[in-house]
């Protein structure tokens, strides 16, 4: 057996697809007349390339724009002071930014000082060795292996001329300094030899003095 809603009727008759008739033909569609101004249109039906309808519908129906605005011109609007209004906005606008503008007097908090810290840091190192000189002392005299013996022996010596050793490097710095750096650099006349003036070079001079007069002279004659 097959549904009947997909067993199509004898009768009917397909017309062609590329036809002037649609195939499924749409129903046309009815509206109600409609009251404008006291005055009913016309049926207005909306078929496929046909459209009927009352030709005085636009020029009877009122603009929304023109009611509203005949609406807002008839209602009075309250008259304000603008001035004062401006007035004590701009007082108020102003009394704000003082407000905002006062500055709490607060002390700026210090800054670490440099020195101080490494002055800090060399009193701990140096108290550290003189506990450490004094561990030392006390422990040499127990100590019964050789090599631990010597280690600690080192170290002790070590810590007592710690002052030498520090003036050492300074003095080994200095030099390289020194060393490294050319001596023509700062005086550049140090190794120059300095020219001695004796009889001969006077002479000379005085010669050369008396030709560039006697040179002045001549010119000044002819001119």
């Amino acid at each position: 057996t097959v549904d009947a809603r997909y067993t199509p009727s004898i009768n009917t008759s397909k017309p062609p697809i590329n036809g002037l008739n649609p195939r499924y033909p749409t129903p046309p569609t009815y509206y109600s007349p409609v009251q404008v101004n006291g005055t009913s249109t016309t049926n207005i039906n909306f078929q496929p390339g046909t459209v009927q309808a009352s030709t005085n519908i636009i020029n009877q129906t009122p603009s929304i724009t023109e009611n509203v605005l005949t609406n807002v011109s008839s209602v009075p609007l309250p008259q304000t002071n603008t001035t004062t209004t401006t007035t004590a906005t701009a007082a108020t606008t102003t009394t704000r930014m003082n407000n905002n503008l006062r500055l709490t007097p607060v002390l700026k908090p210090t800054g670490v000082d440099i020195q101080e810290v490494l002055v800090e840091r060399d009193l701990r190192i140096q108290h550290n060795i003189v506990i450490r000189i004094g561990e030392l002392d006390k422990l040499l005299p127990t100590l019964l292996h050789d090599d631990l013996r010597m280690r600690a022996m080192i170290e002790l010596k070590a810590l007592k001329l710690l002052n030498f050793q520090r003036q050492l490097r300074t003095e080994v710095v200095t030099c390289m300094r020194l060393d490294s750096s050319l001596e023509t650099g700062n005086n550049p006349r140090l190794y120059k030899r300095s020219k001695q003036f004796g009889m001969r070079e006077a002479r000379a001079t005085e010669k050369l003095e008396k030709q560039q007069k006697a040179e002045i002279d001549r010119k000044r004659r002819q001119k």
